[in-house]
Protein backbone atom coordinates (compact mmCIF):
# COMPACT_ATOMS: atom_id res chain seq x y z
CA UNK A 1 0.00 0.00 0.00
CA UNK A 2 1.42 3.33 -1.15
CA UNK A 3 0.50 6.72 0.57
CA UNK A 4 1.71 9.93 -1.51
CA UNK A 5 3.03 12.79 0.35
CA UNK A 6 3.35 15.07 -2.63
CA UNK A 7 5.96 17.61 -2.06
CA UNK A 8 6.47 21.51 -2.82
CA UNK A 9 9.09 23.59 -2.41
CA UNK A 10 8.29 27.26 -1.38
CA UNK A 11 9.08 30.35 -3.39
CA UNK A 12 10.07 33.48 -2.19
CA UNK A 13 8.58 32.63 1.34
CA UNK A 14 10.68 35.14 3.58
CA UNK A 15 9.63 36.06 7.02
CA UNK A 16 11.52 39.46 7.92
CA UNK A 17 11.16 40.53 11.87
CA UNK A 18 14.03 42.06 14.35
CA UNK A 19 16.77 40.44 15.04
CA UNK A 20 18.52 42.63 16.66
CA UNK A 21 19.41 40.74 19.71
CA UNK A 22 22.08 38.54 19.60
CA UNK A 23 21.53 34.86 20.60
CA UNK A 24 23.47 34.71 24.05
CA UNK A 25 20.59 37.89 24.80
CA UNK A 26 17.65 35.35 23.38
CA UNK A 27 18.93 32.43 25.29
CA UNK A 28 19.30 34.68 28.42
CA UNK A 29 15.61 35.78 28.28
CA UNK A 30 14.37 32.46 27.31
CA UNK A 31 15.46 30.80 30.03
CA UNK A 32 13.95 33.47 32.56
CA UNK A 33 10.43 32.64 30.81
CA UNK A 34 10.70 28.99 31.44
CA UNK A 35 11.98 30.08 34.89
CA UNK A 36 9.08 32.59 35.57
CA UNK A 37 6.72 30.07 34.00
CA UNK A 38 7.82 27.38 36.90
CA UNK A 39 7.65 29.92 39.30
CA UNK A 40 3.89 30.94 38.47
CA UNK A 41 2.91 27.12 38.68
CA UNK A 42 4.91 26.60 41.98
CA UNK A 43 3.30 29.99 43.58
CA UNK A 44 -0.67 29.53 42.08
CA UNK A 45 -1.44 25.50 42.18
CA UNK A 46 -0.87 23.36 44.96
CA UNK A 47 2.19 20.48 44.51
CA UNK A 48 -0.39 17.95 43.64
CA UNK A 49 -2.17 20.13 40.89
CA UNK A 50 1.03 22.00 39.30
CA UNK A 51 0.63 21.77 35.19
CA UNK A 52 3.90 21.18 34.60
CA UNK A 53 5.01 17.65 35.96
CA UNK A 54 8.39 18.23 34.79
CA UNK A 55 10.30 20.57 32.78
CA UNK A 56 13.87 19.87 31.33
CA UNK A 57 14.97 23.46 31.32
CA UNK A 58 18.25 22.66 30.19
CA UNK A 59 17.34 20.70 27.56
CA UNK A 60 15.53 23.36 26.34
CA UNK A 61 17.57 25.86 26.09
CA UNK A 62 19.89 23.42 24.19
CA UNK A 63 17.22 22.45 21.67
CA UNK A 64 16.52 26.52 21.65
CA UNK A 65 20.13 27.49 20.85
CA UNK A 66 20.09 24.74 18.19
CA UNK A 67 16.96 26.21 16.58
CA UNK A 68 18.32 29.64 16.14
CA UNK A 69 21.55 28.53 14.63
CA UNK A 70 19.30 26.37 12.16
CA UNK A 71 17.01 29.48 11.50
CA UNK A 72 20.18 31.18 10.81
CA UNK A 73 21.54 29.26 8.60
CA UNK A 74 18.61 29.15 6.55
CA UNK A 75 19.33 32.57 5.59
CA UNK A 76 15.93 33.95 7.63
CA UNK A 77 13.73 31.97 5.35
CA UNK A 78 10.73 30.53 7.05
CA UNK A 79 12.36 27.64 9.56
CA UNK A 80 9.91 25.82 11.20
CA UNK A 81 9.94 25.54 14.91
CA UNK A 82 8.53 21.98 15.37
CA UNK A 83 6.05 21.05 18.10
CA UNK A 84 5.71 17.30 19.41
CA UNK A 85 2.71 16.18 21.23
CA UNK A 86 1.50 12.65 22.81
CA UNK A 87 -0.28 11.10 25.16
CA UNK A 88 -2.90 8.53 25.65
CA UNK A 89 -5.95 8.91 23.70
CA UNK A 90 -8.10 11.13 25.98
CA UNK A 91 -5.40 12.45 27.58
CA UNK A 92 -6.08 15.96 26.25
CA UNK A 93 -2.88 16.24 23.83
CA UNK A 94 -5.69 17.57 21.33
CA UNK A 95 -7.01 20.13 23.59
CA UNK A 96 -3.17 21.31 23.91
CA UNK A 97 -2.61 21.26 20.39
CA UNK A 98 -5.59 23.75 19.99
CA UNK A 99 -4.53 25.76 22.56
CA UNK A 100 -1.30 26.34 20.66
CA UNK A 101 -3.03 26.73 17.40
CA UNK A 102 -5.67 29.40 18.74
CA UNK A 103 -2.96 31.43 21.03
CA UNK A 104 -0.91 31.71 18.57
CA UNK A 105 -2.90 32.76 15.48
CA UNK A 106 -4.55 35.54 17.49
CA UNK A 107 -0.85 36.47 18.25
CA UNK A 108 -0.58 36.88 14.78
CA UNK A 109 -3.39 38.80 14.41
CA UNK A 110 -2.81 41.15 17.22
CA UNK A 111 0.60 41.44 15.99
CA UNK A 112 -0.39 42.36 12.22
CA UNK A 113 1.25 39.21 10.83
CA UNK A 114 0.66 39.19 7.23
CA UNK A 115 -1.22 36.08 6.73
CA UNK A 116 -1.41 36.52 2.70
CA UNK A 117 2.05 37.44 2.19
CA UNK A 118 4.19 35.37 4.83
CA UNK A 119 1.53 32.59 5.04
CA UNK A 120 0.04 31.12 8.08
CA UNK A 121 1.60 31.48 11.93
CA UNK A 122 0.89 27.67 12.88
CA UNK A 123 -0.25 24.71 10.90
CA UNK A 124 -0.75 21.51 12.20
CA UNK A 125 0.08 18.08 10.84
CA UNK A 126 -2.78 15.66 11.54
CA UNK A 127 -0.86 12.65 12.83
CA UNK A 128 -4.19 10.64 12.59
CA UNK A 129 -4.31 11.41 8.37
CA UNK A 130 -1.63 8.41 8.20
CA UNK A 131 -3.35 5.97 9.36
CA UNK A 132 -3.99 2.34 7.05
CA UNK A 133 -7.04 2.74 4.85
CA UNK A 134 -9.11 0.26 6.13
CA UNK A 135 -12.64 1.31 4.39
CA UNK A 136 -13.56 -1.92 2.49
CA UNK A 137 -12.57 -4.03 5.65
CA UNK A 138 -15.21 -1.59 7.80
CA UNK A 139 -17.55 -1.97 5.77
CA UNK A 140 -17.65 -5.65 5.08
CA UNK A 141 -18.02 -5.92 9.22
CA UNK A 142 -20.44 -4.96 11.81
CA UNK A 143 -19.35 -2.31 14.42
CA UNK A 144 -19.03 -5.19 16.92
CA UNK A 145 -16.61 -7.20 14.74
CA UNK A 146 -14.84 -4.20 13.78
CA UNK A 147 -13.83 -3.05 16.83
CA UNK A 148 -12.57 -6.63 18.14
CA UNK A 149 -10.91 -7.37 15.60
CA UNK A 150 -9.11 -3.75 15.12
CA UNK A 151 -6.18 -2.00 17.08
CA UNK A 152 -5.86 1.80 16.61
CA UNK A 153 -3.41 1.90 18.93
CA UNK A 154 -0.25 0.70 17.81
CA UNK A 155 2.09 1.74 15.50
CA UNK A 156 1.62 -0.79 12.63
CA UNK A 157 -2.17 0.62 12.05
CA UNK A 158 -0.26 4.07 10.60
CA UNK A 159 2.17 5.01 8.11
CA UNK A 160 4.52 5.45 10.54
CA UNK A 161 7.61 5.93 7.90
CA UNK A 162 5.42 8.23 5.76
CA UNK A 163 4.61 10.13 8.56
CA UNK A 164 8.19 10.99 9.95
CA UNK A 165 9.03 11.96 6.38
CA UNK A 166 6.41 14.26 6.02
CA UNK A 167 7.73 15.70 9.51
CA UNK A 168 11.05 15.63 8.35
CA UNK A 169 10.11 17.77 4.83
CA UNK A 170 8.39 20.14 6.90
CA UNK A 171 11.18 20.85 9.04
CA UNK A 172 13.31 21.96 6.04
CA UNK A 173 10.46 24.02 5.17
CA UNK A 174 8.91 22.05 2.59
CA UNK A 175 5.10 21.77 1.69
CA UNK A 176 3.01 18.72 1.05
CA UNK A 177 -0.29 17.51 -0.24
CA UNK A 178 -1.39 15.36 2.85
CA UNK A 179 -3.96 12.26 2.95
CA UNK A 180 -7.54 12.75 4.82
CA UNK A 181 -8.54 10.11 7.77
CA UNK A 182 -12.37 9.73 8.32
CA UNK A 183 -12.64 7.72 11.47
CA UNK A 184 -16.26 6.69 10.70
CA UNK A 185 -15.31 4.76 7.32
CA UNK A 186 -11.70 4.40 8.13
CA UNK A 187 -11.11 6.01 4.45
CA UNK A 188 -7.86 7.49 3.87
CA UNK A 189 -7.67 9.79 1.01
CA UNK A 190 -4.31 10.68 -0.20
CA UNK A 191 -3.26 13.98 -1.61
CA UNK A 192 -5.87 15.52 -0.10
CA UNK A 193 -4.81 19.02 0.97
CA UNK A 194 -2.20 21.21 0.92
CA UNK A 195 -0.27 22.10 4.02
CA UNK A 196 2.66 24.94 3.83
CA UNK A 197 5.49 25.28 6.17
CA UNK A 198 5.01 27.66 8.82
CA UNK A 199 6.91 29.20 11.39
CA UNK A 200 5.44 27.17 13.38
CA UNK A 201 4.07 23.34 12.92
CA UNK A 202 2.65 20.85 15.34
CA UNK A 203 2.34 17.01 15.11
CA UNK A 204 0.11 15.81 17.98
CA UNK A 205 -1.18 12.33 18.00
CA UNK A 206 -0.41 9.44 20.23
CA UNK A 207 2.64 8.26 18.43
CA UNK A 208 3.88 11.52 17.89
CA UNK A 209 7.47 10.70 20.00
CA UNK A 210 7.81 7.16 19.33
CA UNK A 211 11.12 6.77 18.17
CA UNK A 212 14.28 8.45 18.25
CA UNK A 213 14.32 9.87 14.04
CA UNK A 214 11.00 10.63 14.67
CA UNK A 215 11.02 12.66 18.51
CA UNK A 216 14.33 14.02 17.03
CA UNK A 217 12.70 16.31 14.55
CA UNK A 218 11.19 18.34 17.24
CA UNK A 219 11.65 21.27 19.11
CA UNK A 220 9.72 21.13 21.94
CA UNK A 221 8.53 17.97 22.72
CA UNK A 222 4.87 18.02 24.86
CA UNK A 223 3.66 14.85 26.68
CA UNK A 224 0.49 15.36 28.32
CA UNK A 225 0.07 12.94 31.68
CA UNK A 226 -3.15 12.17 32.74
CA UNK A 227 -4.75 10.04 35.20
CA UNK A 228 -6.82 6.77 33.90
CA UNK A 229 -10.21 7.71 35.16
CA UNK A 230 -10.17 10.82 33.42
CA UNK A 231 -8.65 9.53 30.17
CA UNK A 232 -11.87 6.67 31.02
CA UNK A 233 -14.56 9.48 30.94
CA UNK A 234 -13.20 11.41 28.42
CA UNK A 235 -12.63 8.48 26.54
CA UNK A 236 -16.17 7.60 26.24
CA UNK A 237 -17.75 11.35 26.47
CA UNK A 238 -16.38 11.46 22.56
CA UNK A 239 -16.90 7.98 21.40
CA UNK A 240 -20.67 7.85 20.42
CA UNK A 241 -19.16 10.72 17.63
CA UNK A 242 -16.52 8.05 16.06
CA UNK A 243 -19.21 5.66 15.58
CA UNK A 244 -18.13 3.58 18.43
CA UNK A 245 -21.17 2.20 20.61
CA UNK A 246 -20.84 1.19 24.13
CA UNK A 247 -21.38 -2.67 23.61
CA UNK A 248 -18.69 -5.55 23.36
CA UNK A 249 -17.01 -4.01 20.50
CA UNK A 250 -16.51 -0.53 22.35
CA UNK A 251 -15.42 -2.26 25.56
CA UNK A 252 -12.95 -4.32 23.66
CA UNK A 253 -11.23 -1.09 21.91
CA UNK A 254 -11.24 0.51 24.93
CA UNK A 255 -9.40 -2.40 26.61
CA UNK A 256 -7.60 -2.71 23.76
CA UNK A 257 -6.13 1.78 24.23
CA UNK A 258 -5.23 1.02 27.68
CA UNK A 259 -2.92 -1.92 27.10
CA UNK A 260 -1.56 0.22 24.02
CA UNK A 261 -1.21 2.92 26.02
CA UNK A 262 0.86 0.89 28.31
CA UNK A 263 2.46 -0.90 25.91
CA UNK A 264 3.49 1.50 23.71
CA UNK A 265 2.33 5.70 24.38
CA UNK A 266 3.70 5.84 27.98
CA UNK A 267 7.09 5.19 27.79
CA UNK A 268 7.76 7.92 25.13
CA UNK A 269 7.46 10.03 28.30
CA UNK A 270 10.97 10.19 29.03
CA UNK A 271 11.84 11.83 25.35
CA UNK A 272 9.43 14.52 26.12
CA UNK A 273 11.24 17.43 27.63
CA UNK A 274 7.90 19.04 28.85
CA UNK A 275 5.26 17.03 30.46
CA UNK A 276 1.80 18.61 31.48
CA UNK A 277 -0.82 17.50 33.92
CA UNK A 278 -4.01 16.87 31.63
CA UNK A 279 -5.98 16.59 34.76
CA UNK A 280 -6.09 20.11 35.53
CA UNK A 281 -8.58 22.54 35.16
CA UNK A 282 -8.73 23.34 30.94
CA UNK A 283 -8.45 27.14 32.17
CA UNK A 284 -5.13 26.20 33.81
CA UNK A 285 -3.96 24.28 30.66
CA UNK A 286 -4.84 27.65 28.65
CA UNK A 287 -3.08 29.93 30.87
CA UNK A 288 0.34 27.50 30.93
CA UNK A 289 0.32 27.41 27.05
CA UNK A 290 -0.79 30.95 26.99
CA UNK A 291 2.84 31.59 28.88
CA UNK A 292 4.76 28.99 26.85
CA UNK A 293 2.96 30.68 23.31
CA UNK A 294 4.19 34.08 24.34
CA UNK A 295 7.76 32.94 24.83
CA UNK A 296 7.97 31.16 21.95
CA UNK A 297 6.58 34.34 19.88
CA UNK A 298 9.18 36.22 21.77
CA UNK A 299 12.07 34.36 20.99
CA UNK A 300 11.68 32.66 17.98
CA UNK A 301 9.17 35.01 16.00
CA UNK A 302 9.42 38.05 17.32
CA UNK A 303 6.88 39.83 14.93
CA UNK A 304 7.83 44.02 15.34
CA UNK A 305 8.61 45.50 12.52
CA UNK A 306 9.02 44.45 8.62
CA UNK A 307 12.39 45.82 8.26
CA UNK A 308 15.12 43.59 8.67
CA UNK A 309 18.11 43.55 10.77
CA UNK A 310 20.46 40.91 10.95
CA UNK A 311 20.91 38.73 14.01
CA UNK A 312 24.42 40.26 15.90
CA UNK A 313 26.78 37.86 16.30
CA UNK A 314 28.10 36.38 20.13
Amino acid sequence: MILNCTLYRPINIFFQPSFSAGKTQKLKEFKEGLDTLLKWDELTHSKNNRVFISMKTDELIKQAETFLQRQKESGFKITPFMIGITGASASGKTFVKNLFLKLLSKQAESRQWNEQHHGPLIEDIAHDNFYLNQEHRRASMTNIEFRKTTNLDEPKALRMDKLQQAVELFRSGVGLLLPHYDMITCRRTDNSAYKPPAPFMILEGIFALLNQPLHHCFDLKIYVDTDTNTISRRWWDRAESRGISNDEGGQAQFQKVMEMYKKHIEPTKEHANVVLNGSVPETTLKEAVQGFSNLLLKTFYPIQTSEFEPQADD
